[in-house]
């Protein structure tokens, strides 16, 4: 807002007062030497600021006035949606055709969690089942620089080396191991 320019209060009119022809002469002849127009250029500043402020704030309230207007009539029609029995029938027969998709939606989501969490675990499997195989090939190259020959004790000890790792779920692993170093070795105690 513009500020307010003070006003001289060199001269003072009564307004209620009846003025004589004598007083308006002896006025005037006392205005006369005082400057004005500064003030005047001062006044006519603040009003044209003022009616500046005036537009642009009557320019928002029409603004605000339609929006509203707009909101009103947006509330009306969700009353009228929201008690009308044939769009209230309309929405439930639209939320019934969508359950469906929700159940299986959901069942999907589920899947999916699930199948995360074996493929995080088959993952954490396979890490764990590379190390023991690098634990296996660095105990079989620590024997083997000694030792060009494999002994079968010394299959027996790397075997028992990996013993603490097998889990219940890769016990079959284990036999398959197990079974392919028996096949190995008959042979080998067969020709001996």
């Amino acid at each position: 807002m513009a500020k307010a320019v003070a006003v001289s209060q060199d001269l003072y009119i009564a307004q209620d007062a009846a003025i004589a022809y004598d007083e308006i002469v002896a006025m005037t002849t006392e205005l006369m030497p005082l400057d004005l127009e500064e003030e005047i250029d001062a006044l006519e500043q603040e009003l044209a600021d003022l009616t500046r402020e005036c537009h642009s704030e009557y320019a928002t309230y029409e603004e605000l006035a339609a929006e509203e207007a707009d909101v009103d009539a947006w509330v009306a029609y969700f009353d009228r949606v929201r008690v009308s029995p044939k769009l209230k029938r309309e929405r439930e027969s639209a939320l019934q055709s969508l359950a469906p998709f929700v159940t299986q939606g959901k069942r999907l989501i589920m899947e999916t969690s699930q199948l995360a969490n074996e493929c995080s675990r088959l993952s954490h499997e396979l890490i764990r089942l590379d190390r023991m195989r690098r634990a296996f090939y660095e105990a079989a190259t620590d024997r083997l620089s000694f030792d060009p020959l494999l002994y079968e004790l010394d299959i027996d000890r790397m075997l028992d080396a990996l013993e603490p790792q097998w889990q219940p779920n890769s016990v079959h692993l284990k036999d398959i191991v197990f079974s392919q170093v028996d096949n190995l070795l008959k042979p080998s105690n067969d020709k001996s």
